[in-house]
C-alpha cells in the first residue's frame, strides 16, 4: 500500500513537472442551455403542462431534472411570459338520433323531399343518417346546415339553433 501512495498523490495532484507548466489557455465552452435565452414569447405553453421551445419546436416536459425545463424556470424567473397555450378546439359531439331531434318535423319532411332532387341534400341526408355521432363545432356540419339554408329548407337563424344544441321549441 506505501507503494502506492506516491502515485496516488501523483494522480490526485498532478505531476510537479505539471504544477510548475503555465496554464494553456482553454476554448471557450459553448454557451450553456440557459445561457442564451431569447426574448419573450421564446416559449409556447401547451394544455398537458410542458412547453415549446419555438426556436426548435422541442417540447420540454415539466420535469425538474430535466435541464432545459430548469432554463425555462430561469427564464420565467426574469420576468418572461410564455405564448398562452392554443385554445382547445370546441367541439359538441352528439348522436345521431340527438342530431336528428334538433330538427323540426317539417323541416326533416321538406329536407327529405328535397333529397329526392337535389343530390347535395342528398349527400347530406345519407351523411347525418349514416353518421354515428355528429359535432355540432365541425366545420363540414356548419357546410352541410348552410347548404339547408341555401336551398331554402332552413332559415339562418334555425341553423344557429341547431348548431347550439337548442332543441325545436
Amino acid at each position: 500500500m506505501k507503494r502506492l501512495a506516491p502515485l496516488v498523490a501523483l494522480v490526485l495532484l498532478g505531476s510537479p513537472a505539471a504544477a510548475q507548466a503555465p496554464a494553456t489557455p482553454q476554448a471557450p465552452l459553448p454557451p450553456g442551455p440557459c445561457e442564451a435565452h431569447p426574448g419573450a414569447g421564446a416559449y409556447q405553453a401547451t394544455a398537458q403542462g410542458a412547453v415549446v421551445f419555438l426556436a426548435t419546436g422541442a417540447v420540454i416536459p415539466n420535469a425538474p431534472d430535466n435541464p432545459m425545463w430548469r432554463c425555462y424556470q430561469e427564464w420565467l424567473a426574469a420576468g418572461n411570459q410564455p405564448v398562452p397555450a392554443p385554445a382547445a378546439p370546441v367541439t359538441k359531439i352528439v348522436s345521431r338520433s340527438v342530431f336528428l331531434s334538433l330538427f323540426t318535423t317539417a323541416e326533416l319532411v321538406a329536407i327529405s323531399g328535397a333529397a329526392r332532387t337535389n343530390d347535395a341534400v342528398n349527400v347530406w341526408l345519407i351523411t347525418a343518417e349514416a353518421a354515428d355521432s355528429i359535432d355540432l363545432a365541425a366545420a363540414k356540419t356548419k357546410a352541410g346546415l348552410d347548404a339547408l339554408v341555401a336551398a331554402a329548407l332552413l332559415t339562418g337563424a334555425r341553423e344557429a339553433a341547431i348548431l347550439a344544441g337548442q332543441p325545436p321549441a
